[in-house]
């Protein structure tokens, strides 16, 4: 059987519509699941409506009185941990209104396959991810020599019986228990003894994150140096892309000139206040861009001096420089094609950078 683990927050608003196309796919794919929601105590009862919908499939509800993604994905893999019947989970954001039958028909293709760590490169505009383009690609490419997904912190990731038993026993930092849960997972995933297969999907359509930036970004990137500064890299775990696919990248509508100068307030007001706190690693002056080789020059220091400074010290050093980094890459790119040779760059010139991992 199959769980689809669904992590949620205030989805009110989508969390019946997402359940029922699911369980309508599962009808006509012949396929056994079971949901599972673990929801944050949302005050707008998505638990109560994810309950009281009407589905063919069984449906597990599992409130948690801590808020975080993390700490909803950690209680479903512990579920289906200890449930002998259930033996692959397919994560779905509850915010999701694009899902369709080639996500669950592919995920189960994975699974009976055999993969243990399902990683979707879905179609994306190429204003989005800026996470996933400028901080976890890059490095993760690093890490890899050059064989990362592309979308390591997509979400919507399945996870075999074997995995999720794996990740229910290891210790979860307090940084994986908010926006921090992918890329843990993923490392953990990917510098192992699993397999790690990457699926191509269509375009995922959800709510925006852009207004959430900073706070997404300075938990990923706090996940990220704890993750690092665990892990041995000596193993590695079997990675393939399914489809052979390249980053599949949408034009979609321009960021307004008022957003990107918002970025780049914030980032002057984040380098003066953590000037004035001591938490800067690298001391550049203060200027309104972020040039690309600048910003693989201060990630690679950060990479470099990460056993100086805690995970968020780390994080909070390299944010004002992110936002910057932003800023000057949505005002410049004009084409997928300028977007995709930008991250692409990105990794190259970080790899170049850095010496090999350890």
């Amino acid at each position: 059987m199959i769980a689809v683990g669904i992590p949620s927050y205030n989805e009110a608003d989508n969390i019946v519509q997402l359940i029922t196309a699911i369980d309508n796919a599962a009808l006509e794919l012949d396929i056994d699941i079971v949901f599972i929601n673990a929801d944050n105590n949302s005050p707008d009862l998505t638990a109560q409506l994810f309950q009281n919908s009407n589905t063919y499939a069984e449906k597990v509800s599992i409130i948690t009185h801590q808020r975080g993604k993390g700490v909803n994905i950690k209680a479903i893999l512990e579920y289906v941990s200890k449930r002998d019947d259930i033996t692959y989970c397919m994560f779905i954001d509850a915010d999701i209104t694009s899902f369709d039958l080639a996500w669950l028909t592919k995920h189960f293709k994975s699974y009976t396959e055999g993969a243990d760590y399902v990683i979707p490169n879905y179609a994306r505009y190429m204003q989005e991810g800026n996470t996933t383009n400028h901080f976890v690609y890059p490095l993760l490419s690093y890490l890899t020599n050059g064989e990362a997904p592309h979308q390591g912190i997509a979400g919507d990731f399945g996870i075999s019986k074997k995995f999720a038993t794996y990740l229910s026993n290891i210790s979860w930092p307090t940084s994986s228990l908010g926006y921090g849960v992918d890329i843990f997972m993923t490392m953990h995933a990917l510098f192992n003894t699993v397999r790690v297969e990457e699926i191509t999907l269509n375009h995922k359509i959800h709510k925006p994150s852009f207004d959430k930036m900073v706070s997404m970004f300075q938990q990923v990137a706090e996940s990220y140096y704890m993750t690092r500064n665990i892990l041995k890299l000596d193993t590695v775990s079997e990675f393939t892309r399914v489809d052979a696919s390249e980053l599949q990248l949408l034009r979609g509508d321009q960021i307004t000139a008022e957003k990107i100068q918002q970025r780049r307030r914030q980032a002057i007001e984040l380098l003066t206040r953590n000037d004035d706190a001591g938490l800067h690693v690298i001391k550049i002056i203060t200027k309104p861009t972020m040039d690309l080789e600048t910003w693989v020059n201060i990630l690679a220091e950060h990479e470099q001096r990460r056993h100086e400074y805690t995970p968020r010290e780390l994080a909070a050093s390299l944010t004002p420089y992110y936002l910057l980094r932003v800023a000057t890459y949505l005002q410049n790119i004009h084409s997928t094609t300028d977007a995709i040779d930008e991250i692409e760059q990105t990794a190259i010139l970080l790899a170049d950078k850095l010496e090999s991992p350890a």
